[in-house]
């Protein structure tokens, strides 16, 4: 396998493979990237020559969220509740002849 890091890099930095300061590496393995703001994110490979000449590098498009879609009416309980109207309008129709 062998031993790897990742840098955060610009756009620049990762066309380049320019490697930052080894001070600025995630290299536990458990590292957490968060990925809250909308745009392009740039890593690098920082062994070696794994990001120039063998493309170890990755870019991350970050989009902003999704409105929450509108909630769609569910016909069947509009149905359920016309059949309940229904029933109850012919309740109350026979209770009043009864009643006459």
């Amino acid at each position: 396998m062998g031993n790897h890091n990742v840098f955060k890099v610009n756009a620049t930095g990762f066309s380049q493979c320019i490697i930052p300061p080894s001070n600025e590496a995630l290299t536990s393995g458990h590292d957490i990237i968060p990925l809250m703001v909308p745009g392009k994110k740039w890593y690098i490979c920082g062994v070696g020559q794994h990001c120039a000449q063998f493309g170890q590098k990755l870019v991350i498009n970050v989009e902003s969220g999704a409105p929450a879609p509108t909630p769609v009416k569910n016909s069947a309980h509009g149905i359920l509740i016309s059949g309940y109207q229904f029933f109850m309008a012919a309740v109350l129709a026979v209770a009043a002849m009864v009643m006459a």
